[in-house]
């Protein structure tokens, strides 16, 4: 399992250097990660990582992990 998180790091990383992500692509990358079951911290750690202040908050991750379950997405 520690190849996948390293695997995303460097997946987010590709990403924030090539484009600005718009929050379409924060919502994709926030679903990707309720795929693989992870909590709000785990979903959010990466993006702080590499967003700082411009990743989105723990209350919007929460929320979109919230829709996903109910079967929004």
């Amino acid at each position: 399992m520690r190849g996948d998180g390293a695997e995303r790091r460097s997946v987010v990383h590709l990403l924030a250097s090539a484009m600005d992500l718009s929050r379409r692509d924060f919502r994709a990358m926030i679903y990707s990660d309720f795929n693989k079951d992870l909590n709000v911290d785990q979903c959010r750690e990466p993006s702080v990582r590499v967003f700082g202040d411009s990743a989105q908050s723990r209350a919007t991750i929460g929320n979109w992990l919230r829709e996903f379950r109910r079967g929004r997405g």
